[in-house]
C-alpha cells in the first residue's frame, strides 16, 4: 500500500516537472537562466519515473511466479568456489 503510493507521487512529480521544464522552454531566448532550469526539470523528472519502475520491477516479477531470490549463488556460478565451501578450504594438502 505504502509502496503503491510512492510509486504514484513519484510518477505524478515526474509527469509534473515534465511539464515544467518544456512550458520553461519557452522563456530561453529571453531569460538565460531558463534553459538549466529546463534540463533540471528534465532530469529530475527522468529520475523520478525511472526509480519508480525500479520500484515496480521487483513486484511485477514476483507476481508473475519468478520469486526473487536472497542467495547469490543463485544468480553467480559460485557453487565451486572454495571460499563459498568450507570443506575445501580445510582440505589442504599438509
Amino acid at each position: 500500500m505504502l509502496i503503491d503510493m510512492i510509486i504514484g507521487m513519484l510518477i505524478l512529480s515526474g509527469i509534473s516537472m515534465t511539464c515544467l521544464g518544456l512550458y520553461n522552454g519557452r522563456f530561453a531566448h529571453r531569460i538565460p537562466a531558463a534553459v538549466p532550469y529546463s534540463l533540471l526539470m528534465i532530469s529530475a523528472a527522468t529520475w523520478a519515473v525511472l526509480y519508480a519502475l525500479n520500484l515496480l520491477i521487483p513486484r511485477v516479477r514476483y507476481e508473475n511466479n519468478y520469486p526473487l531470490s536472497e542467495d547469490p549463488d543463485d544468480y553467480t556460478d559460485n557453487h565451486n568456489n572454495p571460499s563459498r565451501n568450507p570443506e575445501a578450504v580445510l582440505a589442504v594438502p599438509g
